[in-house]
């Protein structure tokens, strides 16, 4: 009978949230259903520095549009840095963790500022809906 050795999994914590980049394009105020139906497309993306073995970044490319017209366009780019306790193994950049787990940690962040972005516009607020990021 052999006994497997554990797969230990690096401590983590998000260190920052940031937004580097936001365009948000509103072409009509007199809608106030302006973003009711739009077209959400999101892409994720994770970031290693070769001479930095204890953080990477999971980048966040967002675009929202109407669908029907031209109304309504927002585009931005947020990434959330996170730090491991231990330097990372090239099993852990590779895991389902890092490439799951971490986007699902930093989203909230994300949907939080898109709520308050577009409330603060002065149309009806979007609330990203949930994503899955194991697929």
């Amino acid at each position: 009978m052999s006994i497997e050795t554990p797969n230990i999994q690096n401590a983590i914590r998000l260190v920052k949230f940031y937004v580097s980049s936001t365009e948000c394009k509103i072409n009509s105020h007199h809608d106030e259903d302006i973003a009711k139906d739009v077209s959400i497309q999101l892409n994720v993306s994770t970031g290693f520095r070769e001479d930095d073995d204890r953080n990477y970044v999971i980048t966040f490319k967002l675009d929202i549009s109407s669908k029907e017209s031209n109304d309504l366009e927002i585009k931005i780019i947020a990434s959330a840095l996170f730090e491991t306790e231990s330097p990372m193994t090239h099993e852990f950049r590779d895991s389902h963790f890092v490439k799951s787990n971490s986007p699902a940690i930093a989203f909230p962040f994300l949907r939080s500022f898109v709520n308050t972005l577009t409330t603060n516009s002065g149309i009806s607020p979007i609330l990203l809906p949930s994503f899955n990021f194991s697929k």
